[in-house]
């Protein structure tokens, strides 16, 4: 067969899972979506590895949600990584943070849940190629078969309907009805923790980043707390107006993701390249673009913190403020602690690097934080 390529518009990716895993064929499966990529290899029908560029599906990010390692450990781990070139995985086992068998669950659930994530793209491109790529790093063997990944996301596509039938959108607050709060919840279960995080005013997207969760793992417990009546959903109170990013045209999105790289806003240039390939998603250059967005975050160029810097709060930051915060600018202030590096508040946090460094910079110029050295 050699090399196969499509439009998840004509043939989607479930349709795909099915046709390579009947097939039991080998090789390398790319898909991409607006300004989402993932790289999956594929074994006689089995997944055998995946990457992706969308930090919350990352593997550290799932051993934090299991209670598998800390955010201090998983920092540690990556120090470890970046003086080694071993890969996160077999670090945390030789070193004895987590044992061989919960980090084979745990990449089994990655691979998993990009896959399914993939899954319920409507627009995008995808492309096979067949034959094993040369071996880099020693990897930890793990297999998942594409009709077993297949069947679930079948069973999903039933939870995602009810999902967004009785929540508006990752925005939403809710009203927790205490009588109706079960009695024998596990304190530090998931579902308690939902409970905690709404009672204290979380949104949808505030709980994921707070728990380290997949999209689907969270909306699998909000539809069953809702249905039960533990949880009643309702508008925020206040929302943050963002600035019209919204150029007519595909190419006008382009120009202005541009012009925000260049001035290092990264955030709203990742906006941009979104809303622009939502318009014209069969566009190569908004994930050429997207990449380069990647990058350029990553290697500092230009940047106004440095890696190495320590943040400390300069400035108290009243109740008011931090409601009139996003989800995610809450997440990074809560753990600016004047030990921390820059460095390692990105590393661990569930969001792209260029989100984080541009938050954090937003922070030193309105002056809630100041660098250190």
């Amino acid at each position: 067969m050699g090399r196969v390529e499509g439009d998840l518009s004509l043939m989607p990716l479930a349709d795909l899972a099915i046709w390579l895993g009947n097939r039991r064929l080998t090789g390398t499966l790319t898909v991409t979506s607006q300004t989402h990529g993932l790289t999956f290899l594929v074994e006689e029908g089995l997944v055998a590895r995946a990457s992706t560029n969308s930090p919350r599906s990352q593997f550290g990010q799932l051993l934090m949600h299991f209670g598998l390692v800390t955010e201090d450990q998983l920092e540690q781990a990556f120090q470890t990584q970046r003086e080694t070139k071993v890969l996160l995985g077999r670090i945390l086992v030789m070193i004895g943070i987590v044992p061989e068998e919960q980090v084979i669950q745990t990449l089994r659930v990655k691979f998993v849940e990009n896959f399914l994530g993939a899954m319920r793209w409507k627009t995008g491109n995808f492309s096979f190629t067949e034959g094993l790529p040369a071996e880099d790093h020693p990897h930890i063997e793990v297999a998942v078969p594409l009709v077993d990944i297949h069947t679930e996301g079948m069973k999903r596509a039933q939870v995602w309907q009810e999902y967004e039938r009785l929540i508006p959108g990752g925005g939403t607050l809710f009203v927790v009805v205490q009588s109706r709060v079960p009695a024998n919840l596990p304190p530090r279960g998931l579902d308690a923790r939902i409970i905690e995080l709404a009672d204290a005013g979380a949104n949808v997207t505030a709980m994921s980043l707070e728990l380290h969760a997949t999209d689907y793992q969270v909306a699998v417990r909000l539809v069953d707390l809702v249905k039960r009546g533990v949880l009643q959903p309702r508008e925020p109170s206040i929302t943050v107006e963002l600035p019209d990013l919204t150029p007519d045209l595909p190419e006008g999105h382009l120009a202005a993701a541009r012009d925000a790289m260049d001035k290092r806003e990264f955030t709203d240039a990742f906006r941009q390249l979104q809303a622009g390939a939502r318009k014209d998603p069969a566009n190569p250059e908004f994930m050429r673009m997207r990449d380069e967005l990647e990058n350029r975050s990553r290697d500092g160029t230009g940047a106004e913190l440095s890696q190495d810097a320590v943040l400390v709060l300069s400035a108290e930051v009243s109740a008011l403020q931090q409601k009139r915060m996003s989800a995610k600018q809450r997440y990074l202030l809560a753990r600016i602690d004047g030990k921390r590096t820059v460095q390692s508040i990105i590393q661990v946090s569930p969001m792209h690097d260029f989100e984080a460094m541009d938050i954090l910079n937003r922070f030193v110029k309105d002056g809630i934080v100041s660098p250190h050295s």
